[in-house]
């Protein structure tokens, strides 16, 4: 039979195991399923702000496309007489506002073949020229621009030689009048450098003929006695001149029209160019 002491011994152990697991119940944590760790990436794959290429370092990477610029309107023109032995000359002409080539090539052709060893802006003329029509390209190259190239007009056919040019004409710069064949002709150490279309004295007024000199220059020249608008003066024995005249521009060598014993030119772009180079003490040689 049990005693007292010892019943009362086993009923205080069942008691306190009792709380003991109540205790462990409360405080031990619940079971769950453990949570996906985050994903962390490599600290070599991750972007790190100060190797993050800047603004100014992208440009620089990545330039933005330039759109290549053009150069304005413009034309090359021969300047020469279209004679054997003769130097011809390509003459560009740009628009006012367009930007200046760097470099200029050059390419002249013949009956539109193009000729060997002819990429200058000069040509002196050669035998195989004569009979054919000359016409040359120039490109214009500019650093951002894109290359332009005029085709100038077909010259007139190459005569065989320059006819009845005056001894007096073959040294230094000249102006040389012949009544003739109605030509005046800028010859520089005997090579003809321009040929323009010249108008003389008109039935009953004189030419003078002779050697002279350039005594004056009158840009915009004008007669008072026949009225009448004188561009590009280049006198060279009072009162006759050289001079643009917009009648024969208009009529040509029509009868009975002519000068007054003056030299009439129609081509008023060229000789303004004429007019430009012209000095005064150039000399003057008018001749039939």
């Amino acid at each position: 039979m049990t005693s007292p002491p010892s019943r009362l011994r086993r009923a205080l152990l069942a008691a306190g195991s009792g709380l003991l697991a109540l205790s462990l119940t409360q405080v031990a944590p619940a079971t769950a399923t453990p949570a996906t760790p985050p994903v962390v990436a490599h600290p070599a794959t991750q972007a790190h702000p100060a190797t993050q290429a800047s603004p100014a370092t992208q440009a620089t990477l990545n330039p933005p496309t330039r759109e290549p610029k053009s150069f304005g309107q413009g034309k090359v023109v021969i300047v020469g007489a279209p004679e054997f032995r003769a130097v011809l000359n390509a003459d560009i002409r740009l628009a006012k506002k367009s930007p200046k080539p760097e470099q200029t090539t050059y390419q002249w052709f013949r009956d539109a073949k193009p000729i060997g060893n002819a990429t200058n802006k000069t040509y002196r003329v050669r035998p195989n020229d004569v009979g054919t029509r000359l016409t040359v390209q120039a490109t214009l190259h500019r650093r951002d621009f894109d290359p332009k190239t005029f085709t100038s007009k077909k010259s007139k056919r190459i005569l065989k030689a320059s006819p009845r040019i005056d001894q007096r004409c073959l040294e230094g710069s000249v102006l040389c009048a012949d009544v003739t064949d109605r030509k005046l002709r800028w010859v520089e150490n005997g090579e003809v450098r321009l040929v323009l279309d010249a108008r003389f004295a008109r039935p009953g007024m004189i030419n003078r003929l002779g050697t002279f000199s350039v005594t004056s220059k009158v840009k915009d020249g004008y007669s008072p006695k026949y009225r009448q608008a004188m561009p590009f003066t280049l006198c060279y024995s009072n009162p006759y001149c050289i001079h643009y005249s917009a009648e024969f521009a208009a009529v040509a060598y029509a009868a009975p029209h002519g000068s007054h014993g003056c030299i009439n030119i129609r081509d008023l772009g060229w000789l303004e160019w004429l007019y430009n180079r012209v000095s005064i003490g150039t000399k003057v040689v008018v001749y039939e």
